[in-house]
């Protein structure tokens, strides 16, 4: 409410937009970015810009002292984001996380936001630990993973992660009940439990992806009823193309879904399991790599309130597709990438709210 009025005053320009016209990313002016800053500066919101270079990591209260060891001065504000263009200075020390950069944490145990994604972790830094106030946490792995102690952590709202291996999200995630949003960017990454009558039901998780649809993953997502985003990534197929996912028919709340298969069938198209039931509240669907016979398109054609489809590369495979009379009554975007689709049959009928419809070149 607030964002939208900013966006009808002028303060706030809608930089990107989402398939469904919501709003993706915002920016500002020059002009009131720089007011933004002096009202900050003002109200001792952020005590102090660091500027870094190639050579040095230095903030302005030990530039007078070059004998100092460099350090990164955290204020007692609620934010601090190591912005993405100090990636190329910082790269020099990312093996051991800040190797010259000695951090003063007793001025900082009341950061709420936590971003160090422009550094490729090895490790996590047992430091964050003592970030007990922290609501959003975004980090970035070269390898490795959380550990269990960061259930330690009991405040967060939000994880971020990503990494060039899979990642595995520890039994002890769990605990954190206020946890809302889990998301690792890309990958098949695996989820921990402990044992399933130890697991609590997870009531404010909202958002879950990207992780493999193993039995844990399954019995996450029977304990997550007001789950809204999730995006699975692993073995949605059998060798042999028997399409299969986690039952999600409980999840009434669930909007947006991602299925993202990670194993290539032998035969050329494949089949639907009877089992596999969408919720009717799901509105933006999202597929890639499920070869599926074009045949089998029908289990989406039905979802009652579906707004966006995306069919990218091998989501389904085959030269035609008919659409039954009563297909998609409420979708709006159609999105159809890197398919081998040669026929499309459809009526003035059919698609009775479709606006928009994007055929991208393949790469």
């Amino acid at each position: 409410m607030y964002l939208l009025d900013l966006v009808r005053r002028s303060l706030v320009v809608v930089g990107k937009r989402r398939s469904n016209g919501a709003i993706k990313s915002c920016r500002i002016h020059d002009l009131f970015h720089d007011l933004c800053l002096r009202k900050a500066e003002e109200h001792n919101f952020s005590s102090g810009i660091y500027r870094y270079n190639k050579h040095s990591y230095s903030c302005p209260h030990s530039l007078n002292n070059p004998s100092t060891k460099s350090r990164l001065y955290l204020g007692t504000n609620h934010i601090l984001t190591i912005p993405s263009y100090c990636s190329s200075c910082i790269s020099e020390v990312s093996s051991t996380f800040f190797k010259d950069v000695s951090i003063v944490w007793d001025t900082s145990k009341l950061i709420r936001t936590w971003d160090i994604s422009s550094i490729d972790l090895v490790v996590f830094p047992s430091e964050l630990l003592q970030l007990v106030h922290l609501r959003y946490l975004e980090l970035r792995f070269r390898s490795g993973n959380p550990p269990e102690s960061i259930s330690l952590l009991s405040k967060l709202h939000t994880v971020i992660m990503s990494s060039k291996m899979s990642i595995v999200v520890p039994k002890n995630m769990w605990k954190i009940i206020t946890l809302k949003h889990l998301c690792i960017k890309s990958g098949e990454n695996f989820v921990s439990i402990p044992n399933v009558e130890e697991l609590s039901l997870l009531e404010n998780l909202q958002t879950m992806s990207l992780v493999s649809p193993t039995r844990p993953c399954q019995n996450i997502l029977a304990r997550t009823r007001n789950l809204q985003k999730l995006g699975l990534c692993g073995p949605l197929t059998t060798k042999s193309g028997d399409f299969h996912c986690p039952d999600l028919g409980h999840l009434m709340h669930l909007e947006t879904l991602k299925l993202l298969n990670a194993l290539i069938p032998s035969c050329k198209a494949g089949r639907l399991r009877t089992s596999v039931i969408f919720p009717a509240s799901l509105k933006n669907l999202t597929m890639l790599n499920t070869y599926l016979d074009w045949k089998e398109a029908w289990v989406f054609e039905i979802i009652p309130h579906l707004e966006v489809l995306k069919l990218k590369r091998h989501a389904l495979v085959g030269k035609n597709w008919e659409t039954s009379p009563e297909a998609f009554p409420r979708l709006k975007f159609l999105k159809l990438y890197d398919l081998d689709i040669e026929t499309w049959t459809a009526s003035r009928n059919h698609f009775p709210v479709l606006t928009g419809v994007r055929m991208p070149m393949s790469d």
